[in-house]
């Protein structure tokens, strides 16, 4: 009898116990940085068309967006990024994602620097949300290379023919 309990409660314990899922870690994505080069053109200059190209950009894609520190000494300017990222159709999905972007600029060249903070998730059943760490089962739905690919571009374009006017 004391065997025959043996072989079903062992089992029991491993479906149990053995069997459970590990707590996820968080990941860190490798920040996206890009370096234009634009000769003849001062820092002033550059610092203010990267200024106004910021505030167009950020009030565009979402009213959360927003330019947290501009300082033109430093050449720095830098804010709070939130874009769409992919619907995975699941109960749970990801639908926007957390970036700081930075700009820092000097005579001829500035630096584009876009970091993913955290993720947002939707329960579309009871429409419960949150804001979360980066899991590594998130960065495909995330796009977010292509995504900062974008706001390079945008970025580079918007230098590109603003500069012609100076």
């Amino acid at each position: 009898m004391f065997k025959k309990l043996i072989f079903v409660i062992v089992p029991l314990m491993f479906s149990m116990f053995g069997c459970s899922s590990t707590p996820r870690t968080p990941v860190s994505i490798t920040p996206f940085e890009k370096i234009y080069e634009f000769s003849g053109i001062k820092k002033s200059q550059l610092f203010d068309e990267s200024k106004k190209w910021a505030l167009d950009a950020f009030m565009k894609a979402d009213t959360y967006n927003v330019v947290g520190f501009a300082d033109e000494n430093t050449g720095i300017i830098s804010g709070k990024y939130i874009y769409p990222a992919y619907d995975s159709g699941k109960l749970w999905y990801v639908d926007k994602v957390r970036c700081v972007l930075k700009i820092e600029v000097k005579d001829e060249k500035c630096r584009l620097t876009i970091s993913a903070v955290e993720v947002h998730q939707t329960d579309s059943d009871v429409k419960e949300t949150l804001w979360r760490a980066i899991y590594i089962d998130d960065i495909p739905k995330m796009r977010f290379q292509e995504t900062c690919e974008k706001i390079s571009k945008d970025y580079e374009e918007y230098l590109k023919n603003d500069s012609s006017k100076w």
